[in-house]
């Protein structure tokens, strides 16, 4: 998916159609919106059939940097997920913004990975007591779906002011951001200003 972009106060209103293999579901990360429509299968609504349409109509009631992610099975690993970008109605001028989504990748099935930590198996993990997500061993991490070795380029002129929107979308690593010799501010966390 490559993601959506609203205005708080209007409202969602959207159409999934699930052309995967298997069922999936969208959950709104961070997102105020009637309990039915949350994404969460079988707790808040059955997951999307292969092939089924699914409509999603809820009011934004909030602004800022979010995501979207299937909350079915082991799919958001797979990277089943998307930025979902709210403005303010009133917002100052437009400064150029990129959207950073950061992912943990790795080439081993998250099925696997999961079978292992139940039986505490250390294998392709770091060392600890009782195995967890924060023990998998990640073979890349992944900014825009793309390695370092790679990199998503975002062009931008010398005294530019640009808004990063980063969306940590990563399974279980930590991750540690710097601009390095350029400066910043944080001007938003979990998608709220601040």
């Amino acid at each position: 998916a490559l993601g959506w972009s609203g205005t708080r106060g209007d409202r969602l209103k959207i159409a999934v159609d699930n052309t995967v293999a298997d069922p999936f579901s969208i959950h709104w990360h961070g997102i105020i919106l009637p309990n039915g429509q949350d994404g969460v299968p079988y707790v808040t609504q059955p997951p999307i059939k292969p092939g089924e349409r699914r409509l999603y109509d809820f009011p934004l009631v909030q602004a800022g940097t979010y995501w979207m992610h299937s909350h079915f099975g082991l799919q958001e690993q797979s990277m089943l997920t998307a930025p979902l970008i709210i403005r303010e109605p009133t917002a100052a001028p437009a400064m150029k913004e990129v959207v950073v989504m950061l992912n943990d990748f790795t080439t081993r099935d998250p099925s696997a990975i999961l079978a292992d930590l139940r039986r505490g198996s250390k294998a392709g993990m770091k060392t600890a007591m009782t195995p967890d997500l924060t023990d998998v061993r990640y073979d890349a991490l992944l900014a825009n779906r793309r390695p370092l070795s790679d990199p998503d380029l975002a062009r931008v002129t010398p005294g530019e002011t640009v808004r990063l929107r980063i969306i940590n979308m990563t399974s279980g690593s930590n991750v540690f951001l710097s601009t390095g010799r350029l400066a910043a501010e944080a001007i938003a966390v979990d998608g709220e200003d601040i």
